[in-house]
C-alpha cells in the first residue's frame, strides 16, 4: 500500500519543495499549480477548448510524492525538518497524507492501447482480441517496447498508402524499421522477403519479436545499420517512415535498391519540408504517384523510373 504525501504551498516555493522531495528519495514528484494553466492560456498556443473543471482549480499549489506505508512516519519527520527553512521564507505549509488506491499497473497501462485502423491494416496490442477486425490485415505488436506503436500520424499515412499495393510475391525494404509495423504489414500482405534495417539494435530486437508474434519471422531479415548496410539486390517496394532530413541524406543509397517500377512509400515528412523533398527524389528518378496529408504530416508514394 502506498501513501501520497502532499505539501500545500505557493508557486514561489514549489520548486524548492520539489527539490526537497527529490532529496528524500522520491522516484517522482507531482506539482499541481493553477498558475501553470494561466501561463499556458496566456501564451501564443492556440487551444480548441479547455475543460471547465481546469478553470475552477483552487488557487493553491500542491507538491507531492509517494511512499510505502512502512516509510510514512520517517518520511514525514524528515520532510517537516527539511521544509522548515522554507516556511520561514514563504510561510507555513500544510502537510497532507492520502491513501493511494491499489492498482495492478501492469494491467492498468494496457487500457491506454486501443485498436488502430489505417487503410486495410489494423494494429492491435498483443493482448487485444481480433474479433471485429477479421476483414483487415491485423498487425500485432507489443507496445511495452517504446519503438513505435502505430499511433503517430506518419505510421497511419504509410499504412494507408500501403493499402493500395499488391505485395504478393514482392521483395521489400523497410528503412528505419523501428517496431517493424510497416515491414510486418507487407509480409502479412504477401511479400516474400522483407529486409528491415535500423541503426538502433534494440529496435531490431523489438521488430524481431513482433515479426515472430505475427508469424512472419521466416520472411524477415534484420540488419543493424542504415539502408546501405542491407545486402542483396534491387527490390520491388521501399518503405521509409523517417524525417525529411534523413530521407534527404539517404536518397542516393535508397536509389541503389530501386529498379524500373519500384514503389517507395514514405512519411514522417512535415508539410513545410515536402516540396524540397519531392524535388530531391524526383531528381534521382522517383516520380510522385500520390500524396496524402494528416495535419502537418505528409505521406508520399513514388514510382522509380519512367
Amino acid at each position: 500500500m502506498y501513501k501520497e504525501i502532499i505539501v500545500v504551498t505557493t508557486s514561489a516555493a514549489s520548486d524548492s519543495i520539489a527539490d526537497v522531495m527529490w532529496s528524500l528519495g522520491a522516484t517522482g514528484v507531482k506539482v499541481l499549480d493553477p498558475k501553470d494553466l494561466d501561463f499556458v492560456l496566456n501564451s501564443d498556443t492556440c487551444w480548441d477548448y479547455v475543460e471547465d473543471n481546469l478553470l475552477k482549480q483552487p488557487d493553491v499549489v500542491k507538491v507531492s510524492y509517494f511512499v510505502e506505508d512502512n516509510e510514512l512516519d520517517e518520511q514525514i519527520s524528515m520532510l517537516k525538518e527539511a521544509i522548515a527553512p522554507y516556511e520561514k521564507k514563504y510561510g507555513d505549509m500544510q502537510i497532507l497524507v492520502e491513501d493511494v488506491p491499489e492498482v495492478d499497473w501492469e494491467e492498468e497501462w494496457k487500457n491506454f492501447y486501443k485498436p488502430l485502423t489505417a487503410g486495410k491494416y489494423t494494429i492491435l496490442a498483443e493482448w487485444l482480441d481480433d474479433e471485429g477486425y477479421e476483414d483487415t490485415t491485423i498487425i500485432k505488436i507489443n507496445p511495452s517496447k517504446a519503438f513505435g506503436t502505430g499511433e503517430h500520424a506518419s505510421t497511419r499515412l504509410c499504412l494507408t498508402l500501403m493499402s493500395g499495393i499488391d505485395f504478393s510475391g514482392k521483395t521489400v525494404i523497410d528503412v528505419g524499421a523501428g517496431s517493424g509495423i510497416l515491414g510486418i504489414g507487407a509480409a502479412k500482405s504477401g511479400a516474400v522477403k522483407v529486409d528491415m534495417c535500423d541503426i538502433d539494435v534494440e529496435t531490431l530486437q523489438c521488430a524481431e519479436e513482433n515479426s515472430d508474434l505475427n508469424g512472419v519471422k521466416d520472411k524477415v531479415a534484420l540488419t543493424a545499420g542504415g539502408v546501405d548496410a542491407i545486402p542483396g539486390k534491387k527490390v520491388d517496394v521501399i518503405l521509409a517512415n523517417l524525417t525529411a532530413d534523413i530521407l534527404e541524406k539517404i536518397v542516393n543509397d535508397v536509389a541503389k535498391y530501386a529498379k524500373e517500377g519500384t514503389i517507395m512509400i514514405s512519411s514522417g515528412i512535415l508539410d513545410t519540408r515536402v516540396d524540397d523533398l519531392l524535388n530531391i527524389y524526383q531528381a534521382h528518378g522517383f516520380k510522385l504517384l500520390s500524396r496524402i496529408d494528416e495535419g502537418e504530416w505528409v505521406g508520399v508514394k513514388f514510382v522509380y523510373g519512367t
